[in-house]
């Protein structure tokens, strides 16, 4: 999805729904960062007696998450294998 809404936008940056096709891509590119880093805070939590679909959540909403952990420091799973060889 973030690549083809990324393709749409550079060949026509005017393209009707443009901003539209922006968030998408937006939205979808940070749920792979936060979804890569801490599996399954890229969805809003669902509520218990209504289970459905999982929604991934805004790019505003992931923006705000990702502040959050740099600023308590969090570490990923990810990080002790970034060591330089």
């Amino acid at each position: 999805m973030y690549a083809r809404c990324a393709f749409a936008l550079k060949a026509d940056p005017n393209v009707a729904g443009a901003e539209s096709l922006f968030d998408a891509a937006l939205s979808n590119g940070l749920a792979v960062v936060v979804g890569s880093s801490w599996r399954g805070e890229e969805f809003y939590p669902q509520k218990p007696n209504r289970p459905s679909k999982p929604r991934v959540r805004s790019a505003g909403d992931m923006l705000t998450l990702l502040a959050t952990k740099a600023t308590d420091k969090e570490t990923t799973s990810a990080e002790p294998k970034l060591a330089s060889p």
